[in-house]
């Protein structure tokens, strides 16, 4: 049974306190002493500047998009239990970064993003906007996790190229936490999953930090595209472990509320496991019983006790070190996300036109994104480098690639 909800035009965040989910996401690469850098979400749409690009006019859409989304504006307050969002941080900004070489099929050439640092605390933005000039052309959205879940940078997205165009704008429309939702919302039960989940690649090899990604780009359409995603990994799994895969799956709580509009965190996460002779169906019927009995509504009665630890300690409980970075305990094969199919229209303006979408991989674990423009599917691949070596990455996406085919 779900509880009725008013929905009602939000333009200003004032002490909303900063949810669990959103306190884990802020104290990753907030401890110093360990390998992680600040959790982010970034999605790109890859295609072509016009002649009739105007900076001024994409600027003015920018403000727009922030002034009707006030969660992109955001800083948090206070510590611990007391922490709280404001809207009274820096408004997203634009970057432009110019000859642009990187293709947008591997990590490697990336690191440009993440070159501008962002902020939680206001001194700096936490979402910026980057424009890429030369051989290869992106509108570049790039937000802290702590603010934005992915679907939240979506809604963002869609906002901006709404404004673009003269559109009217959706946008916010409630304060409430993932946990408040949750609360008015029938409860499921959590996912009933044991023991220890079998690496992807077969485990860490090697001593190199840090992680990597690569896209396998394929045309469309695909039925049950990401049901054969999963059963590419665990056929990756599979060769190196008897044990079923793990998969770890995204739910965005506002499927629950379809008038909800926000920008902030409202994923959770589900998991199941994929026996190693596993059908489509197998997978389809799988995911559809954990939907079925609300499994992404599921409070984690203790959860909220996590924040009596300040971000530095979390961040360092929760983070890979240089003493355990190849040793880590695993909670699951893989992520795997599937953010929908989208039209080139929507993510094109004036001076802009679409061509492609995809989104990179967050770090920190064996996860795989996927995005649909057009029925030009973008698959990005990520994990540890680690679990990359020997030429096991390649071997992941190609598992993949035999799945779709």
């Amino acid at each position: 049974m779900i509880e009725q909800i008013s929905f009602e035009p939000v333009t200003e965040v004032h002490k909303r306190d900063v949810s669990i989910s959103e306190y884990y996401h802020a104290s990753i690469g907030a401890n110093k002493h360990t390998l992680e850098v600040p959790r982010e979400c970034t999605c790109i749409v890859g295609g072509q500047f016009g002649d009739d690009f105007s900076l001024p006019m994409w600027e003015n859409a920018l403000v727009q998009t922030s002034l009707a989304n006030p969660g992109s504006f955001i800083a948090m307050h206070g510590s611990r239990r007391s922490s709280v969002w404001n809207s009274d941080g820096a408004r997203p900004r634009f970057r432009i970064v110019k000859d642009c070489q990187w293709d947008g099929m591997q990590s490697e050439g990336s690191e440009f993003i993440t070159e501008e640092p962002l902020s939680l605390r206001g001194d700096l933005p936490s979402i910026e906007v980057i424009l890429t000039q030369g051989e290869y052309q992106y509108v570049i959205f790039r937000s802290l996790h702590a603010v934005m879940d992915g679907a939240g940078l979506l809604h963002f997205m869609y906002e901006f190229f709404r404004a673009l165009r003269g559109e009217a704008l959706q946008g916010t429309n409630t304060l409430l936490t993932d946990i408040e939702l949750m609360s008015r919302l029938e409860r499921g039960q959590r996912s009933a999953v044991k023991g220890t989940p079998p690496y992807a690649t077969g485990g860490p090899k090697g001593n190199e930090t840090g992680d990597c990604w690569k896209s396998i780009r394929v045309r469309g359409p695909k039925p049950k595209l990401l049901q054969r995603v999963i059963l590419g990994v665990a056929e990756m799994s599979a060769k190196y472990s008897a044990a079923p895969a793990r998969i770890a799956m995204p739910v965005d709580l506002r499927r629950h509320f379809p008038d909800l509009k926000s920008t902030m965190n409202y994923t959770t996460m589900v998991h199941f496991d994929v026996a190693q002779d596993a059908t489509v169906e197998d997978v389809t019927a799988a995911i559809k019983v954990l939907m079925d009995g609300n499994a992404d509504v599921s409070i984690p009665e203790k959860a909220n006790f996590l924040k009596i630890l300040p971000l530095s300690w979390m961040g360092k409980l929760v983070s890979r070190s240089p003493k355990n970075f190849t040793k880590r305990k695993i909670l699951e094969t893989a992520v795997i996300t599937n953010i929908g199919r989208h039209k080139s229209k929507s993510f094109s303006g004036p001076g802009f036109q679409a061509e492609r979408v995809f989104s990179v991989p967050i770090p920190g674990n064996t996860m795989v994104s996927i995005m649909n423009m057009d029925n030009d599917i973008a698959i990005n691949v990520g994990t540890e480098k680690v679990y990359a070596t020997e030429g096991r990455l390649e071997e992941l996406t190609q598992c993949i690639e035999n799945a779709l085919a």
